[in-house]
């Protein structure tokens, strides 16, 4: 199954309150609440390509693929590149506090310059 989330990308980019982001970027509540609670059933390509602007991506980092049993080990199905990787809430903070500042400062200005 194709879904929408969104969770995984207010977490990369640090966004606490994802309902109140979506309104400051012009979602109205009722789109705001259902896209950050799961239970938006219809994507036109409008309400895609907001979201892709609020949050800086494409709508492939929108949506990921989570196959069903008859498709879990066909491989070559091209819907399998939209499967990303669960990352726990504090991952990204919890490394970038183990690492040395030198490395820190290496990955922001690599960051930077991209």
């Amino acid at each position: 199954m194709v879904k929408m989330n969104l969770g995984r990308l207010f977490l990369l980019r640090g966004i606490g309150k994802p309902m109140q982001f979506l309104m400051q970027k012009g979602l109205t509540y009722n789109r705001a609440y259902r896209l950050t609670h799961g239970t938006f059933t219809r994507y036109d390509n409008k309400i895609i390509e907001q979201i892709c602007y609020a949050l800086n991506c494409t709508p492939n980092d929108l949506f990921e693929f989570e196959p069903d049993k008859e498709h879990l080990k066909d491989e070559k199905l091209e819907l399998h590149k939209l499967k990303k990787s669960s990352l726990p809430a504090n991952e990204i903070e919890m490394l970038m506090q183990t690492q040395p500042i030198e490395k820190v400062e290496e990955m922001m200005r690599k960051m930077r310059d991209n």
